[in-house]
């Protein structure tokens, strides 16, 4: 037999036991929810900001490496001021930083342009629903006006459990880069990854078959740092040739000089000239592989930096042998078509309606081909013209340094003067891995400009040969006439001043008005607390002086009848070898008393009776 249930009946989900109207005795019908279509957004991205009038697009940059942490924005400078960059493009492989990218790339618009996607070497044998979120993420950035491109790639010398992950979001981000009309930048580690991509791509429909022409291809790929994709052999190029490939060229194998690198240029110079010109990019690949045909042999020991592309460039066109400006703008020319940044005025406008009216506005009819459609060489991504006399302005470095103690700002951080690592030295500090040294802050010092040894720009102030604080006068450093020493084993010709690193706090100048109100906050605290401190001081000095600084200890309580406790039980009556049994301890001690002076008393009386000297010794 069922039994009952006590607490009435159960509603099951969805349903309910209240009896319906139109069929009493029936439970109600189950509830259907719908659910809401997803906002699909816009079928294409935004319009493209344009980059400047410059010879140079550094088509592959990790800015986002810790490398270049502390002086971000400054290489941005560098790159458009020393090195003629019109713009650059970053990537990252952290996938959880893409996010920072796109906002990076957002803060210097027109000169700073992103990659997004999931690196190879980023993917590890994680469940599906993980990847469809990344690429749930990746589609969302790739609309933003600052994308030009999608990333991806193959790397088949990691270990054999992340192979089918990393083929499956290859796959998937092909056909993401084809539905967003953006070209895809492949990241592969070697000949044998490099030909299984041509294998993947050509299975999904996304290149041309080897019997057609490449240039019918609809999707255009960018093959990153291509000579160490295709491990410099001229056979690997001509296979992802047949694909209808674009390259990066990057300074592996190219720049380097020296006997012992003579046959790996001659190979690099042969893939180069195999190469058709117009599938030519260039990109540092900073911060790595600096270029080894710099002028300064100095900085061909630190990092590489987009401000060394000119340098790759003069490479490439000693291979071809073409003149370098020449060879530059074909270069740039095409780096622009295949990333959509050449501008048309007349496409700008069919990309707003397109992001206004969404997928529905881009359905050709089946069996027809839309006469506007755009060829696939011309990306739907264009560029809106920057209107007449209208400047693109850099952003200013606002990086400073600041002192401990009181929190003031001292100097900016163009005033600071880096150098190499002394030779002598072989463990320093070092920032990252670009090879500066961080022990001290050297910046020159310029007697006319200071006025009575103190900086007008800057709050510091030289006394002798310290260098001191202007507002709280702690002591910062040295300063030197002649040169100055760095811990490392670095000498710098002076005058110049040396400031300890430990002494100084750095900021990037990124800081909201709302931190600055927080740090005036802790400033005005600190003044206080150190008033505090003075007003104690002052008290015990007070005190001290009318003689009240003695203090009674306080005794410590014990209890009385604490017969375990041995330090305070004191037995006054206990005696040595005595009985516990029979009669008092104090009236036996008291017997032998009287005796013990009785026999003494009568010694006494018979030594004199006797009167004799053996008397006196017996007593």
């Amino acid at each position: 037999r069922r039994m009952g249930d006590r607490s009435g009946g159960r509603e099951s989900k969805g349903t309910s036991l209240k009896k319906s109207k139109k069929n009493p005795g029936a439970s109600a019908a189950r509830v259907k929810t719908v659910a809401k279509a997803p906002n699909s957004g816009p079928a294409v991205s935004e319009v493209a900001p344009a980059p400047g009038d410059e010879l140079y697009f550094d088509c592959g940059v990790a800015l986002l490496s810790r490398q270049f942490d502390r002086d971000r924005e400054r290489v941005i400078i560098r790159a458009k001021q020393d090195g003629g960059c019109c713009g650059m493009m970053i990537w990252f492989a952290d996938i959880e930083k893409q996010t920072a990218i796109a906002d990076h790339c957002k803060t210097f618009s027109g000169a700073c342009y992103f990659s997004t996607g999931v690196h190879p070497d980023n993917i590890d044998r994680t469940n599906k629903k993980s990847h469809e979120d990344w690429l749930q993420k990746v589609e969302e950035l790739a609309k933003r006006a600052e994308c030009i491109s999608i990333l991806s790639g193959l790397n088949l010398t990691r270990e054999i459990g992340t192979h089918f992950a990393q083929e499956a979001l290859l796959k998937s981000s092909a056909q993401l880069a084809i539905k967003l009309h953006q070209p895809l930048v492949l990241h592969i580690s070697n000949g044998a990854s490099l030909l299984r991509a041509i294998e993947i791509l050509r299975s999904e429909g996304c290149l041309a078959d080897s019997s057609g022409d490449a240039e019918d291809s609809t999707l255009q790929v960018l093959l990153h740092d291509a000579m160490t994709c295709c491990e410099s052999k001229v056979e690997l190029f001509q296979a992802a040739i047949d694909a209808g490939f674009y390259f990066l060229i990057a300074a592996t194998g190219l720049t380097d000089s020296g006997e012992e690198f003579a046959e790996m240029r001659t190979r690099a110079q042969a893939c180069i000239r195999a190469i058709p010109t117009e599938k030519l990019l260039l990109c540092t690949d900073s911060p790595w592989k600096t270029p080894q045909n710099l002028s300064d042999v100095y900085l061909r020991t630190l990092r590489n930096e987009p401000s060394n592309i000119a340098s790759i460039a003069v490479s490439v066109s000693e291979a071809l042998g073409v003149e370098v400006q020449e060879l530059s703008a074909t270069i740039r020319s095409n780096t622009l078509a295949v990333l959509g940044l050449s501008g048309d005025a007349g496409l700008n406008k069919g990309i707003k309606d397109l992001n206004i009216h969404g997928d529905d506005s881009i359905k050709p009819t089946s069996g027809a081909k839309d006469p506007t459609a755009t060829p696939p060489a011309a990306h739907t991504k264009k560029i809106a013209k920057a209107t007449a006399g209208a400047s693109t302005k850099t952003p200013q470095i606002k990086a400073y340094y600041s002192c401990v103690r009181c929190r003031c700002r001292l100097f900016s951080g163009a005033d600071v003067k880096t150098h190499a690592l002394g030779s002598t030295v072989k463990t320093v500090f070092k920032v990252g891995e670009e090879g500066l040294c961080a022990s001290t802050v050297l910046f020159k010092h310029d007697p006319e400009e200071a006025n009575n040894n103190a900086h007008p720009n800057k709050a510091i102030s030289i006394k002798g040969n310290n260098v001191e604080c202007v507002e709280c006068g702690n002591k910062l450093g040295k300063f030197s006439s002649t040169e100055a020493h760095c811990g490392c084993g670095a000498v710098v010709p002076g005058p110049v001043i040396k400031v300890i690193s430990s002494k100084v706090d750095y900021s990037d100048g990124t800081t909201t008005e709302t931190h600055q109100q927080l740090q005036e906050l802790a400033q005005r605290a600190q003044v206080e607390n150190e008033d505090l401190h003075l007003q104690e001081a002052v008290r015990e000095q007070e005190t001290s002086a009318s003689g009240n600084t003695s203090k009674k200890d306080k005794k410590k309580k014990q209890k009385s009848e604490n017969k375990g406790n041995f330090s305070s039980y004191r037995n006054k009556s206990f005696i040595p070898g005595a009985s516990r049994t029979g009669g008092s301890a104090t009236a036996k001690v008291k017997n032998n008393l009287e005796l013990l002076q009785e026999m003494i008393g009568g010694q006494e009386s018979s030594a004199e009776g006797s009167g004799s000297e053996d008397g006196e010794e017996d007593k």
